[in-house]
Parts: C-alpha cells; structure tokens; sequence
C-alpha cells in the first residue's frame, strides 16, 4: 500500500517539511517490516557507522557534548585520566565523561576505574576524602 500523496506547488517551506515528515511516518508505518528488517541489515552491514552515530547521539543526549567537544576535554587533559592521569580508559567503551548529577555540569573526563569509584563512593568529597585517608593509615 502506498501513502497518500498531496500536491504541494503553493505550499511554504514549512508546510513541505511537516507534509514530508508526516508522508515519511505514514510510509514507514505502512511497510514497518520492510523497514525494520532493511534497518537491521544496514546496521549489521555497517557497525563502525552505528558505533559513531551512536556515540555522537549519546554524548549530545546524556552530556549536551558533540565529539569534537568531548576531544577537546579529554586533550585539554592531557589526553589522560583528570584523577589517574593513566592514557588507557581500562575498558572497551572508553573514556567517561565524569558530570555532576544533580545539575548535570561536565567536570571532565576519567577512566573507567576511577569514574566507577567516584559512583560507588556517591561522587560525594568528604566520602571520597576519608577513602583517600582509610588507604593511607598504612
């Protein structure tokens, strides 16, 4: 079955643009099938394609960052861990973009172990100060 089509000669940008993505909608829910088998092979045929797409969509979602600005964190830093300094984000997602949770400011950019010990310690400093004091008693 196809979508309907509408003669758009005298319509305005906007007009062309909200008809396209309605169009679009209507076409994609008439053959979801069609459309979501052709997704899986494209995305089984191009995963390097998916893993930047995804990382650039990820970052922008959970962060407001785009990847050129999360580069320019991570080389701001020395290309290194902001706790460690360690150049390796000892797992195979990368780097974390460290933030604050309540207010969702980006303070940097840490490996995996040091952005998972800041989480399990709450990203709390006075929390984080006595660890930092229970590994030096010895």
């Amino acid at each position: 079955m196809r979508a309907p089509r509408t003669n758009l000669s005298n319509a305005t940008d906007d007009e062309r643009a909200a008809h396209y993505n309605a169009y679009q909608r209507t076409r994609y829910a008439l053959n979801i099938e069609k459309a979501r088998a052709y997704n899986r092979a494209w995305t089984k045929a191009n995963p390097d394609k998916c893993k930047k797409r995804d990382r650039k969509r990820n970052l922008k979602k959970n962060y407001g960052l785009t990847p050129e600005e999360f580069d320019a964190l991570l080389a701001a830093q020395g290309g290194c861990c902001g706790i460690c300094s360690t150049n390796t984000p000892h797992a195979h997602n990368g780097w974390c973009v460290d933030h604050d949770h309540k207010t969702g400011q980006v303070r940097g950019i840490l490996c995996t172990n040091c952005n998972a010990a800041g989480g399990m310690l709450g990203d709390d400093p006075a929390l984080l100060r006595k660890a930092a004091d229970w590994f030096s008693l010895l």
